[in-house]
């Protein structure tokens, strides 16, 4: 006998760069389908919620966060069979990226597809080279606030919101190749956020 769940609700969606792949979350779990026949797929079946879903620029790893053993960690996702797409694969192979007890949040994926960033709660920006092999995380900016930021088109430059010591958030571009190399572009006595 299967058993058949109906799911009617998705959320968090995202598209491969070909747009011709879609990754949602449904039921706390994520689902690949593809944008013409539409079937979906499940990726992952956990207790757990998944969440900020982004495609690598070539489309071979869906990276998220999610939990493994109850730690929440940033993971990524591979087709089983690299050779069909994601959308008829089964089986996925699910890795841990990072593994420690602080949590992450806000996934993006740099534009030329070099870097992989993400927050980590009071412990401020990190960044991956993604093609790299054996790359380690690295940190970007030491904040203890939430941080909010976006990259620039040519992926050498992020620009960011974070707090200081007063509480006073404000606007800053950093160089990635050089985080020593930051320069706060408000520097106003009232908070400033959300760049783009």
């Amino acid at each position: 006998d299967e058993l058949e769940r109906i799911l009617t609700k998705a959320t968090q969606i995202t598209f491969s760069t070909s747009g011709k792949v879609m990754a949602f979350i449904a039921g706390g779990d994520i689902w690949v389908m593809d944008t013409i026949l539409k079937e979906p797929v499940q990726v992952t079946n956990t207790p757990a919620w998944e969440t900020d879903l982004v495609f690598t620029k070539d489309g071979s790893a869906l990276y998220f966060i999610g939990q493994i053993e109850g730690q929440i960690d940033v993971l990524r996702a591979e087709r089983k069979d690299d050779k069909q797409p994601w959308w008829r694969n089964e089986t996925f192979q699910i890795e841990k990226v990072t593994n420690d007890d602080v949590a992450e949040e806000a996934l993006s994926i740099s534009p030329q597809g070099t870097y992989l960033t993400y927050s980590r709660s009071r412990h401020g920006l990190w960044v991956l080279p993604l093609k790299q092999e054996d790359a380690v995380p690295r940190q970007l900016v030491n904040s203890w606030s939430g941080i909010s930021y976006d990259w620039a088109p040519d992926d050498h430059w992020i620009v960011y919101s974070a707090a200081d010591d007063n509480f006073n958030y404000d606007v800053f571009v950093l160089n990635v190749d050089d985080p020593k190399m930051v320069t706060n572009i408000s520097g106003h006595p009232d908070n400033e956020g959300s760049p783009v």
